[in-house]
């Protein structure tokens, strides 16, 4: 919609413990079944029939993939055993959230279940039943053992605090749930339990918020994001395409959404486009574009054949995107980690996405290409940027984080998208935004969902 718009007006575990509650000894249910797989509505993840009892999804076990209210229909040579759901990053999306599901994990339920659940999922990796779980919650266990975001409507509060924490479960303890101790899930869920309570305390509506953990890994809220609508209604964004020849011939371009669904759109020189034009908004889509990353301030859009665009509500001012101080840019966000970053590579209108792994040691840093190709440089930190040593044909690729999307210590930490200005060091090049990520799921799902749109 945006590129042809502009163009027209030339300017995205393995666990085997037992529930205790749920285990009913397998094949004695005689009679199919319907589950429910819930975080919000989890719409296509794969489910599975745990039918060797080894706590793994395994093809030959798979029954296929929930549909859009979340739900399966078990046939009846497999309702009496253990179900298994895998929720893949850029495949499975959520009813709590626009765009696509963006990290890994897997959650499990015992046969007699109705539900799959982080709840459920505690319980089994824990070796306790869904009633303790609800116990140390202090939450009515009829709310967690079944369908918390029904119960909304008879028990409120209650139901809102399940919802709220199963959002955060799956965003900070299930995908590595595998790897942790059950002092430790428990530790974890209390914590986020503990804060819950005390945002409804200062009297809190938890539908409205997102927990997630700051760059120091203490809890902080911020506003939902439901809807691909209630992202942009109401709400002033730049839009920028990741394209080096697009990017280049538009710049940046300010688009204005009304309440209305319809927009204005300001050039770069200041110069107002004629308006305002119609917006039609979908699940993961605007126009048509497709949503393929959003958080609470940025969202990337893929159209059909088109570059990736991308969008904010960080003010570009002065000419330039909301920066970060030098020292909070440190050594530690790089060295030792593996980043992915995906981009754009080519010299044309026409797209190219292409996926870098970089694996950073104290001292060089590892390039893999999404062609195979692998190189290996030094590195090293001066003044807040990135500098990698002679990658462009002789010259120091620069890699400055910004704040366009939020702190990039705490995005990096929460498995999110970090933006940062990129480029070659030469003189006179403008160095355009690119995105970086610890999440390689969600980098992956951002290049492959943009290779599908623009194929």
């Amino acid at each position: 919609m945006f590129k042809k718009t502009l163009l027209t007006l030339a300017v995205i575990g393995a666990l085997s413990a037992c529930d205790s509650d749920n285990n009913d000894d397998t094949n004695s249910v005689s009679a199919s079944k319907t589950i429910t797989v819930i975080d919000g509505y989890l719409i296509n993840a794969n489910v599975y029939a745990d039918r060797n009892a080894n706590g793994q999804s395994e093809s030959g076990e798979l029954i296929g993939k929930t549909n859009d209210s979340g739900q399966i229909t078990i046939p009846a040579a497999d309702a009496g055993y253990d179900m298994i759901v895998t929720v893949e990053a850029g495949v499975t999306s959520d009813s709590d959230k626009p765009g696509f599901i963006t990290q890994n994990y897997v959650m499990h339920a015992g046969n007699a279940s109705e539900v799959v659940t982080p709840f459920t999922t505690l319980a089994k990796a824990r070796n306790i039943s869904v009633a303790d779980v609800a116990a140390e919650l202090n939450i009515d266990a009829s709310i967690i053992s079944g369908d918390y975001i029904k119960s909304k409507t008879t028990q409120p509060g209650m139901a809102k605090k399940a919802h709220a924490l199963a959002r955060t479960l799956t965003l900070s303890v299930l995908p590595d749930i595998g790897n942790q101790s059950s002092a430790a899930i428990k530790a974890s869920t209390n914590e986020i339990s503990d804060f819950l309570d005390s945002e409804i305390n200062n009297g809190t509506d938890l539908d409205l918020i997102e927990v997630k953990k700051d760059k120091d890994g203490n809890l902080t809220t911020k506003p939902a994001v439901r809807t691909v609508a209630d992202f942009y209604r109401g709400e002033t964004l730049y839009f920028l395409s990741l394209n080096g020849p697009y990017s280049v011939e538009e710049g940046i371009q300010k688009f204005v959404f009304s309440n209305d669904d319809t927009i204005m759109i300001t050039r770069q020189d200041g110069i107002t486009v004629e308006g305002p034009y119609a917006v039609n908004f979908g699940p993961n889509k605007i126009d048509d574009a497709t949503v393929l990353y959003m958080n609470s301030n940025t969202a990337l859009l893929a159209e059909e054949n088109w570059d990736l665009t991308f969008s904010t509500k960080s003010e570009y001012s002065n000419g330039s995107w909301p920066s970060v101080g030098a020292s909070d840019v440190t050594a530690d966000m790089f060295t030792n980690q593996t980043i992915y970053h995906v981009f754009d590579d080519s010299t044309t209108k026409s797209p190219k996405p292409f996926l870098t792994k970089m694996e950073f040691s104290a001292n060089t840093v590892t390039l893999t290409e999404s062609n195979g190709a692998t190189s290996s440089a030094g590195w090293g930190l001066a003044n807040g940027t990135v500098i990698i040593d002679g990658v462009f044909d002789g010259s120091d690729w620069h890699i400055t984080p910004t704040a366009v999307s939020g702190d990039p210590q705490t995005l990096l930490n929460n498995n999110e998208v970090m933006f940062a200005l990129s480029g070659r060091n030469a003189q006179g090049e403008a160095h355009k935004l690119a995105m970086f990520t610890y999440n390689k799921a969600l980098a992956e799902s951002i290049y492959l969902k943009w290779n599908n749109v623009v194929k």
